[in-house]
């Protein structure tokens, strides 16, 4: 039925014939935009999937079949296939992947036009997310395999990531990443669910193996994609001399590919050395902090739980310790952190599970990053 008026009701709520061009107007936007997404227009992505509503309750009543009666040999599995039931079916799951605000407004039934958005665009993710699951652990296995190869040629070490699966990444988390940690990504743009890396005693050694991967077929696929390898060691030359871009904002280094597997799922794999790794491993837990800064230009608060535990676990006394004895550069600024950490302890301790972040603490948290992923690009520093 077509939108009408009535010039005689005065109510301000009324549909007007101004209202009805920019509404046509933004459907055609909003149209062109979904078409872009569909069709990728030159993107390097997972695709946009439209979700069948048979299929999506098919597969629903095949996971509630399957951990029923399905005997697990890895409880890892089974723990992971519950808990993406129960993100599927649980009443209030979805708040868990919305902003406070927008939670409390569902919770309420209170819904404006952003919370709507929100509520939508958390939804479909989650279909789509389940939907493609079953391809993305069949992508993890065959990652698995290929990494196993490179790593056998070129001396390395095969890291296979905790979890389910063969360290798929969790659903949970996945879910999590494209809806409260990066909204504004489409599913497509999830190109880390399946992951690996290979680890190297020396750079010779990684940058074989970067050479071999270079020439599979599995990278050729998506090789004409800037993104589709960064260098972050800068070791790339010739043709694939694009692919070479410095350190992250943290200081952090790797060779990062993306390769389209058999079941046109694309995987990420991770190329560094071991001393990087010893790196990573201290300088993440600063990455988990700051990365709910945003732009890091003034202070923040963090309120995620998951996050709260981790500084409270890995940024222990055993972690402090690692950087007075393996980063002395950064001695100056574990006071800094210290404080930090005590804050915290101090508000878990009044069922309070926030921790504001000054810039003081920022600029204190940046400058230790710097100097832990400095010395993991120092040889053996960190090993020997």
């Amino acid at each position: 039925m077509p939108f009408t008026t009535d010039s005689n009701n005065n109510n301000n709520n009324d549909i007007t014939s101004t209202d009805i061009m920019i509404s046509a107007a933004t459907v055609k936007k909003n149209k062109a935009a979904l078409m872009a997404k569909i069709n990728l227009q030159g993107r390097m992505s997972q695709g946009f999937s439209l979700v069948n509503h048979s299929d999506f309750n098919k597969k629903l009543q095949g996971l509630k079949l399957k951990i029923a009666s399905y005997d697990y040999k890895n409880a890892a599995n089974k723990n992971q296939d519950q808990s993406m039931l129960d993100i599927m079916t649980n009443k209030g799951a979805l708040s868990n992947y919305l902003d406070a605000n927008s939670s409390q407004k569902l919770q309420s039934k209170q819904l404006d036009f952003k919370a709507r958005n929100q509520v939508a665009n958390a939804q479909i993710k989650r279909k789509q997310l389940f939907m493609m699951f079953q391809d993305t652990c069949a992508a993890q296995e065959e990652l698995k395999e290929y990494a196993v190869q490179i790593a056998s040629a070129c001396n390395g070490t095969v890291k296979q990531p905790p979890g389910a699966y063969f360290g798929v990444k969790d659903f949970h988390g996945a879910l999590d990443k494209i809806t409260n940690r990066k909204r504004h990504y489409d599913i497509g743009d999830l190109k880390d669910a399946a992951r690996m890396t290979v680890i190297f005693e020396n750079m010779d050694d990684m940058v074989a193996a970067k050479s071999m991967i270079a020439l599979s077929s599995e990278f050729s696929e998506l090789m004409h994609f800037q993104s589709a390898m960064k260098d972050r060691y800068g070791t790339s030359k010739g043709v694939n001399a694009k692919y070479n871009c410095g350190a992250t904002d943290a200081g952090y280094k790797d060779i990062k590919f993306f390769l389209k597997l058999s079941n046109g799922h694309i995987g990420e794999l991770q190329l560094n050395t071991k001393n990087m790794m010893v790196a990573k491993k201290n300088g993440h837990i600063i990455y988990d902090v700051l990365r709910d800064g945003g732009t890091l230009n003034k202070q923040f608060t963090i309120t995620n739980r998951e996050v709260i535990a981790k500084v409270k676990k890995n940024m222990s006394e055993k972690w402090f310790q690692f950087i007075r004895n393996r980063v002395p550069k950064a001695i100056a600024q574990l006071d800094d952190i210290t404080k930090i950490v005590k804050r915290l302890n101090d508000n878990v301790a009044r069922n309070n599970f926030t921790l504001t972040v000054s810039l003081q603490d920022i600029k204190s948290l940046s400058a230790v990053s710097l100097l832990i992923y400095e010395q993991g690009d120092n040889a053996r520093v960190l090993l020997d």
